[in-house]
């Protein structure tokens, strides 16, 4: 390879950088950005272990993973952007769409785990002086978590272009009765 090459890839000179470096450096920057956010929640999850209340642990024990996933997911998807503009020009909306949906998803991933850790808490924690009785915090918590699924499912169908506005009436009508 010579330089005139390497110029025309990299971006040097007058010259636009390629679209295989531009994905590149995107991949790397997203490898990059989710190590150092696992890195840094481990480090406040540590650094929180050490307060009195329980609540902020739930937030961070929950929030760990799908933070990771979104990273990813707007990493790929920036990526698949770049290649998709020098592919094919239609493919871009399809990635938004991906986008749209795997954001509603993380979010609802991250809700459901606000919600199963705080049963946890609430059910066995020595943080929390009065315990809540299993029975109860499970009932409530698979109310939350059904609820929050239905309502996540109806976002990702509003998203993807169908109309929910009857489900939602019909749900609001055969719940008044």
């Amino acid at each position: 390879m010579n330089w005139e090459t390497m110029q025309i890839y990299l971006g040097l000179g007058d010259t636009k950088m390629h679209w295989v470096v531009r994905v590149f450096l995107v991949v790397l920057s997203t490898l990059i950005a989710n190590f150092i956010a696992t890195r840094i929640l481990t480090r406040i999850d540590k650094q929180l272990e050490k307060t009195k209340t329980p609540w902020d642990n739930v937030l961070i024990h929950a929030a760990q993973k799908p933070i990771g996933v979104f990273i990813w997911l707007a990493g790929v998807t920036i990526a698949a952007e770049i290649s998709g503009t020098e592919i094919d020009s239609k493919f871009s909306s399809l990635i938004h769409s991906i986008r749209e949906v795997g954001v509603v998803i993380i979010l609802t991933w991250f809700v459901l785990r606000c919600i199963s850790e705080s049963e946890k808490t609430l059910t066995n924690s020595s943080k929390i002086t009065a315990n809540v009785d299993y029975t109860t915090a499970s009932a409530i918590s698979k109310l939350l978590r059904a609820s929050v699924v239905i309502t996540s499912a109806l976002v990702v169908l509003q998203t993807l272009g169908f109309s929910i506005s009857g489900y939602w009436l019909s749900a609001v009508l055969v719940g008044s009765r």
